[in-house]
């Protein structure tokens, strides 16, 4: 019984084969990592009732077939999904002419053609001259053969058959030599035509080998004739996203304008046309495992240091981002880890690396409207922006710059000096909200009323909850800086030297209207005990202890001006040169 099971089983099994089907898919949708792609395919076909094997041409040569996952709509089953590479048997294909042979085997060939039509012409004209000759020679009156006995006629007409042939028979030799030189000329040119067109048939031979077709192979198993959808998704490298920034600023009045940029770059080996584009923050991986974390030693980093160089010295072997054990005899298979390995993760952290290909600058200085603007959704790993528009992306390697969003962002303006170094004012916006927009590490073009200002690096890692930003110089205000006193005083009892330094600051506001800013100064910071700086008198200004920076912030009304009196103390030994 149970091997009349088998057999039943075996036999419906063969009365329904498996059916191959090429089918055309196209790309609908794209995300975009930091460092890679993940791109969605779709297919339409038609099912047989039993196993079915359907295959997806043309995919990406650098997709990662770990990550190929593929689904279905309606009740057909997927048993089985699997990359394939379809090699092409070699063609034999003559290997190109030269150009310049090419060339002169055109040009023979236009001059034979019309060496032909002259010659032709030459020919047509001596043929006519002959048929006229024997119309004169064959006349009746010049064979005597006419009726009129008439001598004067006949005198005429012998005259006339003299001149008449003459002219004929010398036209005729002019043509026969006219022939006989285009005839040569004719000859020359079909040897000189026949050796190229026999060295082009002699050329060499060579095997072409097509390039390799990627498949997508997905086997399934269908209980009726039917229409399926199938959609295919796959991870693929050689492609990335490269954030910038524009900040525009028109007024001291007006927010400041953010337009989130991005540059998308593929070189995947399959085009995206009119697909709809996702970009994502998230640096993707194929690794399904969850990863575990080692035991964490705390140890003294001298003794550390000290134990890795005994290492070194007894034969191992460092890499850049482990040092890895060679001996056997030595904790065998063990890795630890150094300080290029951190530095290696943050550098594809930032989306630095591109993947083998370089990844060239380009700025946009037009003004990018909002309604190219995508959404933003946050997710628990990563923040993505859908894209409205769709795009085509050659892949090519070149980037294609688009708009990720476009937003006013809060701000205050105000104006700082740092006369020190520039007597100028400077226009600072101060954006108080822009960690909500999830900016990433990234170059910033500055424009303020339409103008290019220069350009920034934002590092939101490192920013404090305010960014400011210079946006414009403003000549409205008229600041000096002099050193008003600066007497040295010699004590002969402790053998020290006291100097006492006094600046003044002058400021006036000639904007036309109430305005905030800021100076800047400094006074010394001393390194060691045997100079020791003392404060004066410092005028109500905000001191940073450590790096010695004054600030004092001021408002003043139109045509206001304001004088700033700072002074401090240094005391040395006398024998000691103080910078």
């Amino acid at each position: 019984m149970k091997k009349q099971i088998i057999l039943l089983g075996l036999m419906i099994t063969a009365s329904f084969p498996t059916l191959a089907n090429t089918i055309s898919s196209r790309i609908s949708s794209v995300t975009v990592y930091l460092n890679g792609a993940q791109v969605y395919r779709k297919a339409k076909t038609s099912l047989s009732k039993g196993t079915n094997e359907i295959i997806i041409d043309d995919v990406s040569p650098y997709l990662n077939t770990k990550s190929i996952q593929a689904s279905t709509s309606g009740s057909p089953l997927i048993l089985n999904v699997k990359h394939h590479i379809e090699y092409n048997d070699p063609v034999s294909v003559s290997e190109p002419l030269p150009e310049k042979i090419q060339s002169k085997i055109d040009l023979l060939e236009d001059s034979l053609f019309y060496q032909n039509l002259q010659l032709q012409k030459i020919r047509n004209q001596i043929s006519n001259l002959d048929q006229e000759k024997r119309i004169i020679t064959n006349n009746k009156t010049i064979r005597g053969e006419g009726k009129s006995d008439s001598l004067a006629i006949f005198m005429q007409a012998v005259e006339f058959y003299h001149e008449k042939l003459n002219v004929i028979e010398n036209q005729l030799l002019e043509l026969q030599i006219t022939e006989h030189g285009l005839t040569q000329k004719v000859s020359s040119t079909n040897r000189e035509l026949s050796e190229l067109r026999n060295y082009s048939a002699h050329q060499k031979v060579q095997p072409q080998v097509k390039p390799q077709v990627h498949q997508i192979i997905l086997t399934v198993h269908s209980d009726y004739d039917t229409e399926a959808e199938f959609f295919v998704n796959y991870l693929v490298n050689r492609a990335g996203w490269i954030p910038s920034y524009d900040l525009r600023a028109t007024g001291a009045e007006d927010p400041v304008n953010l337009t989130y940029k991005a540059s998308i770059y593929q070189k995947t080996g399959e085009d995206w046309d009119n697909v709809k584009l996702t970009l994502s923050t998230f640096n993707q991986s194929c690794s399904f495992t969850v990863p575990t974390l080692a035991m964490w030693e705390i140890q003294n980093k001298t003794e550390l240091k000290y134990n890795q160089n005994q290492r070194n010295m007894l034969g191992y072997e460092s890499t850049d981002t482990t040092m890895v054990i060679q001996q056997q005899s030595f904790y065998s298979n063990t890795l630890i880890p150094t300080n290029n390995a951190t530095a290696a993760f943050t550098e594809f952290n930032g989306a630095i690396a591109s993947n083998g290909f370089t990844i060239g600058t380009q700025q946009d200085q037009f003004i990018l409207p909002k309604s190219l603007a995508g959404s933003m959704d946050k997710t628990l790993s990563n923040v993505e922006f859908t894209i409205k528009n769709r795009y085509s992306i050659k892949a090519d390697g070149k980037e294609t710059m688009m708009v990720v969003s476009n937003v006013d962002m809060k701000s205050h303006f105000n104006y700082i000096s740092v006369p020190k170094l520039d007597t100028d004012a400077f226009l600072l916006a101060n954006l108080t909200d822009w960690r909500k927009y999830n900016l990433l590490p990234a170059k910033a073009n500055i424009y303020f009323n339409n103008s290019f200002v220069g350009e920034t690096d934002i590092q939101p890692s490192q920013m404090s909850d305010t960014l400011a930003l210079a946006v414009g110089r403003e000549r409205g205000f008229e600041i000096t800086r002099k050193k008003i006193e600066d007497e040295a005083q010699e004590k002969t009892i402790s053998s020290n030297i006291k100097r006492e330094i006094t600046i003044e600051l002058a400021v006036k506001n000639t904007t036309g209207e109430t305005a905030e800013i800021e100076l800047k100064d400094q006074i010394p910071v001393s390194k060691t005990d045997d100079i020791k700086v003392k404060q004066l008198n410092l005028n109500g200004a905000r001191l940073n202890e450590k790096t010695g920076i004054l600030s004092w912030k001021l408002e003043l009304a139109p045509n206001e001006g304001k004088i700033i009196e700072f002074s401090y103390e240094i005391v040395h030994d006398k024998d000691i040169e103080v910078i």
